[in-house]
């Protein structure tokens, strides 16, 4: 390891800001040994004290691919916050399969999270993406987040496009009816202007309107299978409510959230790609 050099990546926890103790822009011998020794506890695989050429490019990889993280970072304008948990102006994902998306936090489906649902989603990602435990994520912690939202859309647009075949003709909704739920904000209820129980012409074309807008995630203006199905998932929990059959939805408990976390750490394929790098 004698030609190789820490970063100067503040939040690399192998960078030179970590063992520059007298900040003199460099590694004193014995904070060179401390830097050493660090890297051999990470990556010495086969624990013979020093690293050999595989296990130096392990950590060579994990050092580019945080600067690619600090490039990507930068070219987005992220900095690390001062205050607040660096998600304000952050929002989930809406691929069906994201465990962190939308759909899984919106409890009461109108499309949006509202306080307590955003207080859940955000302890969530915190729970993922903050390595550091120090209740905010910093730029590489948020792009790292970014990346995985980011890569869940593309996924659910590809799988939607492989799957459609040739161009849908209409927009899927042709056979299928609002729910009747009054707390249904796509039910009979909100776009019924008439009062007359059903959807007259303009009143469905309205209807399909903010249906797309909603699940839609592929926007090729028409809802699949896989899209179609969130959707009658989020509405017959509704009117199971509204009949009495089945209680509205409680928070979870910590048993809950801890046995839903293990399920969740084994869907999504940015799990392999934040593995490698931690």
């Amino acid at each position: 390891m004698d030609n190789e050099n820490p970063s100067d990546i503040p939040e690399d926890v192998f960078g030179l800001q970590k063992f520059d103790k007298n900040h003199n822009g460099k590694l004193d011998p014995d904070e060179r040994a401390a830097w050493e020794a660090a890297l051999v506890a990470k990556y010495d695989v086969n624990h013979d004290g020093k690293l050999n050429e595989q296990e130096l490019s392990h950590w060579k990889h994990d050092k580019a691919y945080l600067a690619q993280l600090v490039k990507e970072a930068t070219d987005a304008g992220l900095t690390t916050p001062t205050e607040g948990n660096g998600l304000q102006k952050e929002e989930p994902g809406k691929a069906p399969g994201d465990v962190l998306g939308l759909d899984k936090f919106d409890t009461n489906h109108n499309g949006k999270l509202d306080p307590d649902e955003r207080k859940a989603w955000e302890e969530k990602v915190l729970a993922k993406y903050d390595k550091d435990k120090n209740g905010r994520l910093d730029r590489i912690e948020l792009m790292k987040f970014r990346n995985a939202r980011d890569y869940q859309q593309k996924v659910a647009k590809q799988q939607a496009e492989e799957n459609a075949g040739p161009p849908p003709s209409g927009t899927g909704l042709e056979s299928e009816e609002p729910g009747t739920s009054p707390q249904d904000p796509l039910g009979l209820s909100k776009f019924d202007k008439n009062g007359n129980g059903k959807l007259d012409p303009d009143e469905r074309v309205a209807w399909e309107k903010a249906m797309l807008e909603k699940f839609d995630v592929n926007h090729n203006g028409h809802l699949d299978p896989s899209e179609l199905h969130v959707w009658k998932h989020g509405v017959g929990h509704m009117e199971e409510v509204a009949a009495g059959k089945k209680a509205p939805r409680e928070p979870k408990t910590d048993s809950d959230k801890s046995n839903q976390s293990k399920a969740e750490s084994t869907t999504t394929s940015s799990k392999a790609e934040d593995a490698s790098h931690e």
